[in-house]
């Protein structure tokens, strides 16, 4: 016999859907990574920019210094004498050969014969009578031969090339002066220029000790 169809089932209740946070979390994750590995980069680029800006910072910031005391030293004759040293100094920096020791006089003409700039003969000798004079310079006098220093080292730097002014910057022959190190280095190029120039069979060297047999001296 056939059997009677089974009761119809009441339908299951199903616990309500939740909605799934764990993709929202993993978009805020990877955008919280993206944005990290972001700043981790700038920040090396900004550490590798200040590693390679640091020369330009601490030379120039020493020169900028030195700079400043000469043009507020206490007497105004010491402000001329540090004008006139600061032209000399940057003059320097962009390959003037000022001998040590020299006086204003031979400094100009040093600097006018490397780097061509006739005036500072000029100058040389109005800082000597500022200097020298009976009167003690007026500020007027100091603020005039300041703005002629400037103009000129100015006119250096327009002159020359980038790289040149770059070079220029990092010099630290005007900040090492006549110090022993500077000496000694200059020195060291000075050997080593003159052992380039010198031209080969120059260099004297002890005979070597030649023995010489004659027939005479053959014994049969």
């Amino acid at each position: 016999m056939l059997q009677p169809p089974p009761p119809p089932q009441e339908p299951v209740d199903l616990p309500p859907t939740l909605p799934d946070d764990r993709k929202g979390d993993d978009e805020t994750l990877n955008i919280l990574g993206i944005i990290g590995a972001i700043l981790a980069i700038g920040g090396i680029s900004l550490g590798v920019l200040a590693l390679l800006a640091s020369p330009f910072i601490l030379i120039g910031a020493w020169k900028a210094a030195r700079r400043r005391t000469r043009r507020n030293a206490a007497r105004t004759a010491d402000r001329i004498s540090g004008g006139w040293d600061e032209l000399a100094d940057r003059a320097v920096d962009y390959g003037a050969r000022i001998p040590p020791g020299g006086t204003r006089a031979e400094e100009a003409a040093s600097v006018a014969a490397t780097l061509t700039v006739p005036q500072v003969t000029t100058l040389a000798q109005r800082a000597d009578a500022e200097v020298f004079g009976p009167a003690e310079p007026t500020t007027e006098d100091v603020d005039a031969f300041w703005t002629e220093v400037d103009a000129i080292v100015g006119g250096l730097g327009k002159d020359a090339g980038f790289w040149k002014r770059v070079k220029a910057r990092l010099n630290l022959r005007s900040l090492l002066g006549g110090s022993a190190f500077s000496v000694g280095l200059q020195n060291l190029k000075e050997a080593a220029a003159a052992r380039v120039r010198r031209e080969p069979g120059t260099i004297e060297s002890s005979p070597r000790p030649t023995t010489s047999t004659s027939p005479e001296s053959e014994t049969p």
